[in-house]
């Protein structure tokens, strides 16, 4: 693509040993999955733990690729006689996030970063849409957003880009930090501070601390914080700095400046709210189309981002109505005369409670079924948390659940004195599972299913789908 910001020029300032002949066309894209390799693309070979990208280099050769990036010398007479440009260096990865960093150093546009425990993957989403009113906003795609993803997200800029919207995840100490110096961005957003990942942090606070490397980085180069003032971890490391270089937004905390009123359930039982900033005078009315009150703050998060940058209220308005989820985040869907609310993209205790809180808010003709699944990644605080979910469940009133896995047995054996009309069930496996919701779930019924992304629930979702839709 002519428009790309990436260039042959990039390359030659990053090093590394030439082999072979750059073909001098436009690149047509950035991957690190030789599957996905085009004519002209620029192939990145990273050795990881289940395979190795050198193994791909001559079907990299033969698809075309332009330039492939590479570290291992016995691939370097692979390159001889072809059209191909190998650069061979010492670390592929930092190669890559180097040349990432000399692309983003060409543009003088507004960089906004997200991060965040829950929600940063639906806030990237809804800031992107209120951008897009004003914008053509360059967005991080689906999720990736950790060490390889934000160079990748950067590598498809172009020219004409006015706006970048980058989403940047963590699951250790350092890595936030290191992702700012990659993508230096102008502004930043946490949407809070929770439990994931907290098996490598060992408490709330350690997490506050990682997360905030973000502000610590705007801090340093006068960046513009955006802050979710109804979140106390965030609120405890940002006191004080309430001032021009930031916004607290906000339901409860009477420190935000941007604000949200008379929230409720509205249309499709989804959250409704007006809006109003105090330093300005603006103000609005939106009608989400999402379910879950959490999804108040998000959306929150971006309206205070749209008044920053001058996005008109009723534009913005218009545009987080229009804002339907997609990959298995709060996303509903038809089976039959069963309605589905597919929520298991990924799990932690926090998200797990707003999905919960989310579906007890529903109003519906059946019945409520949660079908719920082991949480990964807590470490030491695996068998409390899963205890946890079980104990606020208590204060739910809900049809039937179902619990699948190994952990998730601990949520069912806190609810032995739950009153249910379909009871508490705990399966090993989905297909148990898929067995008792196919001859238990009627049609009005609503099913939910929430578990962290390797319990594969959507394999439930998609067992329904095709019985129930015949």
């Amino acid at each position: 693509m002519e428009n790309r910001l990436l260039t042959i020029d990039e390359f030659h300032r990053s090093g590394g040993e030439w082999m072979g002949l750059y073909n001098g066309r436009p690149f047509s894209g950035v991957t690190i999955d030789s599957r996905e390799i085009k004519p002209d693309a620029v192939f990145f070979a990273l050795a990881g733990e289940k395979t190795d990208g050198h193994l791909f280099i001559p079907k990299a050769i033969i698809a075309g690729a332009s330039v492939i990036i590479y570290s291992d010398p016995a691939y370097d007479r692979e390159f001889i006689g072809t059209e191909t440009l190998g650069i061979r260096t010492d670390n592929v990865i930092d190669f890559m996030q180097d040349l990432a960093n000399r692309v983003v150093k060409k543009i003088k546009i507004p960089i906004l970063a997200i991060t965040g425990s829950n929600g940063k993957t639906t806030t990237k989403e809804m800031v992107s849409a209120v951008l897009n009113t004003k914008y053509k906003v360059h967005k991080t795609n689906k999720n990736l957003n950790n060490h390889l993803g934000v160079p990748l997200t950067i590598f498809d800029l172009e020219n004409d880009h006015d706006f970048m919207v980058l989403e940047m995840g963590m699951n250790h100490a350092g890595e936030i930090a290191r992702l700012c110096e990659i993508g230096t961005p102008t502004a930043g957003l946490i949407s809070n501070i929770g439990t994931a990942h907290i098996e490598f942090f060992g408490s709330q606070e350690n997490i506050a601390k990682a997360k905030t490397e973000l502000f610590d980085y705007l801090r340093k180069h006068h960046g513009f914080l955006f802050v979710n003032a109804d979140d106390p971890f965030l609120l405890k490391r940002l006191t004080g700095n309430n001032n021009t270089m930031s916004v607290f937004y906000g339901i409860k905390n009477r420190e935000a400046s941007v604000k949200a009123s008379d929230v409720g359930i509205g249309e499709n039982n989804a959250y409704k709210f007006n809006w109003k900033d105090s330093r300005s005078g603006k103000k609005g009315f939106v009608q989400l189309s999402i379910p879950g009150s959490h999804n108040v703050l998000n959306a929150l998060g971006a309206i205070a981002v749209g008044l920053k940058y001058d996005a008109d209220p009723e534009a913005m308005s218009k545009a987080l109505a229009g804002y339907h989820p997609d990959d298995k985040r709060m996303q509903f869907k038809k089976a039959g005369e069963i309605e589905l609310l597919i929520d298991c993209y990924n799990a932690n205790p926090d998200s797990m409670r707003a999905g919960l809180t989310a579906l007890n808010e529903l109003q519906i003709a059946g019945k409520k079924i949660a079908v719920l699944g082991d949480m990964f990644e807590l470490g030491t605080h695996t068998d409390s948390m899963h205890k946890s979910i079980g104990k606020f469940i208590l204060s739910l009133k809900l049809d039937g659940i179902i619990t699948v896995g190994t952990h998730s047995r601990l949520i069912s054996d806190e609810l032995k004195t739950y009153q249910t009309k379909l009871g508490v069930h705990h399966f090993e496996t989905r297909e148990n599972a898929m067995g008792w919701l196919e001859s238990t779930v009627k049609p009005g019924d609503l099913v939910y299913l929430k578990a962290s992304r390797g319990m594969k629930l959507e394999t439930i979702s998609d067992f329904l789908i095709e019985t129930f839709s015949r």
